[in-house]
């Protein structure tokens, strides 16, 4: 019956995909579309064919469908100094099987720029905050066959830009400064071959945004990612001496194809202007990981992402001891201005 039921969750997802696409061009809530994980983040944000950590309940909660243990995972980033120094990100998982019952996980993500001074027009000082974002999810995934995972999260998104009273004294308007807003991600996790697997994820499948009352709301930035990855491992009798993971993905932010569509018909633009358009706002990945007597680990991948100015290569690197593995993430050269930019994992399995 669990399994029937989330069967139907994915397949309405899928359903409502024209839905989803018809939107506005631009999104809120953007923080939603970090990827956390160290480790995701030296091989070029690629990890929803792997999900093969509790990182799996941002990435693909169908992964979450072949875990027999419990995780758990604590990850900080100094989000892009280069632009705002206080900003910094940080992401905290759990991951729990339920034996035949299937698997519960969950996620919170919190994301600030620091503090913030208001000021009048006048430039007088009128008030300090710290602006932030944060999202909790929860998320169950279970394993249809051997070969099929597959999954569905429920995330709460609260989104606090100013104090009501800062926001009255600008705009002359009661209420506002603060979004709240709620949204759906389900996953596959598709064991093509043992070592061959194929990942989909619809992520973000809600309702938009405001933070004034009278205000319109914006799409929160609903997202279609599609990854595949391929394991090869050399084994010493039991263990693993070592092993190349290679692995491809692309990301696609889904907004603005009903306006697209409107400016083809009226001659705004051509077709092969917009499809040009699209495959340049594509995230594309490739990554690459080795791993030595499943201890050491050491990873590259190269982004693209032409659209957002964002292109180049990512590194990384990790150490396991028993159940604790340690993962560094750095993405600085993918970004077209100088900043330090680097995730630091922490993952326990028990």
């Amino acid at each position: 019956m669990v399994k029937r039921w989330l069967i139907l969750g994915i397949v309405g997802l899928v359903t409502l995909f024209p839905i989803v696409v018809d939107s506005q061009t631009t999104a809120a809530a953007i923080f939603l579309a970090i990827t956390p994980g160290a480790r995701p983040n030296g091989m070029a944000e690629i990890f929803t064919a792997i999900a093969d950590d509790a990182t799996a309940t941002y990435y693909n909660d169908g992964g979450l469908g072949f875990f027999h243990s419990r995780e758990l995972h604590l990850m900080h980033a100094n989000w892009l100094p280069g632009l705002w120094p206080d900003m910094y990100y940080e992401f905290l998982a759990y991951v729990q099987s339920l034996g035949i019952g299937g698997v519960m996980g969950m996620h919170f993500i919190y994301l600030t720029t620091g503090e913030t001074v208001g000021t009048s027009e006048e430039g007088t000082p009128i008030g300090k905050w710290r602006t932030f974002d944060a999202a909790m999810k929860v998320s169950y995934g279970v394993r249809i066959n051997p070969r099929l995972g597959v999954g569905v999260g429920f995330k709460f998104i609260y989104s606090f830009l100013a104090p009501s009273d800062i926001i009255f004294r600008i705009t002359g308007r009661r209420g506002g400064g603060t979004g709240i807003t709620w949204a759906l991600d389900g996953g596959l996790l598709y064991k093509i071959r043992p070592n061959l697997n194929l990942g989909v994820a619809l992520l973000n499948i809600g309702p938009g945004i405001k933070y004034i009352d009278i205000g319109s709301s914006d799409p929160i930035p609903r997202m279609l990612r599609l990854g595949v990855s391929y394991l090869w491992e050399k084994r010493d009798g039991d263990r693993v001496s070592y092993s190349i993971r290679v692995a491809g993905e692309i990301a696609k932010l889904l907004i603005g194809f009903y306006q697209d569509w409107q400016d083809i018909r009226a001659g705004k633009r051509t077709l092969r202007e917009v499809l040009q358009y699209h495959y340049d706002d594509t995230w594309k990945g490739i990554g690459v990981e080795v791993g030595f007597a499943e201890r050491f680990y050491a990873r590259a991948g190269y982004f693209s992402d032409k659209a957002g100015h964002r292109e180049g290569p990512t590194f990384g690197g990790g150490f396991k001891y028993k159940s604790f593995t340690l993962d560094v993430g750095v993405d600085n050269f993918i970004y077209d201005f100088k900043t330090d930019n680097y995730r630091i994992s922490l993952n326990y399995a028990f």
